[in-house]
Order: C-alpha cells, then sequence, then structure tokens
C-alpha cells in the first residue's frame, strides 16, 4: 500500500510539475498591468529560486526531528492552507465586484 501511494504521488508530481511552469506565471501576469509585469516576472523568479533552496533543508530538518509525520504533515497543512486562501481571496474578489471576475487586467497598448 505504501509502495502505491509513493508511486502515485510521483505521478502526481511528475503530471503538475510540467503544467505549473507555463500555466501559474502566465496566471499571474494576466492580474498585472504590462509596465509592472517584468518587476512581478522577477519577484517570481526571485521566490521560488529562494524557496527551493530553503524548503528542503527545512523539511530535512524536521523529517530529522519528527520523523516522515511532520514533515509530510507540515508539507500537507501548507498546500492546504495555500488553497484555503486561494479560495478565500477568490471568493472576496468575486462579493466586492458583484459576482464578475473584475481582477484581471487587461493589456492596454502603449
Amino acid at each position: 500500500a505504501a509502495r502505491l501511494m509513493a508511486l502515485g504521488a510521483a505521478a502526481l508530481y511528475y503530471i503538475g510539475v510540467p503544467l505549473y511552469g507555463p500555466s501559474v506565471p502566465t496566471m499571474l501576469l494576466r492580474c498585472v498591468p504590462s509596465h509592472r509585469r517584468g518587476a512581478v516576472m522577477g519577484l517570481d523568479g526571485a521566490i521560488n529560486t529562494i524557496a527551493r533552496v530553503i524548503s528542503p533543508l527545512f523539511m530535512g530538518e524536521l523529517y530529522r526531528r519528527g520523523g516522515p509525520v511532520l514533515a509530510f504533515g507540515s508539507a500537507g497543512a501548507a498546500a492546504f492552507a495555500g488553497g484555503v486562501l486561494t479560495v478565500l481571496r477568490r471568493v472576496l474578489v468575486l462579493r466586492n465586484n458583484g459576482g464578475t471576475d473584475k481582477s484581471i487586467v487587461v493589456s492596454r497598448k502603449d
């Protein structure tokens, strides 16, 4: 059962990683005015790079101190919290805009 779960998790990871690359930055940039996109892309890249360096160190320390339950439980809790924040933000945006999505900024030609 554990081997099957590990294979399933690996399959989800290898499906999700190629989808993340082009989709998330594109969605992020649709919410930013065209004159600020370079700064947002740079900030996004910097945050991703720092997280890729720090998170293995942090999760390794959690694994060393508390074992797999603490490490994977913390990762799952962080992912769940991110999902909850995303849904809450979406609900607030729709509520403030009268049920329509006006959060996406349409590019203007300069």
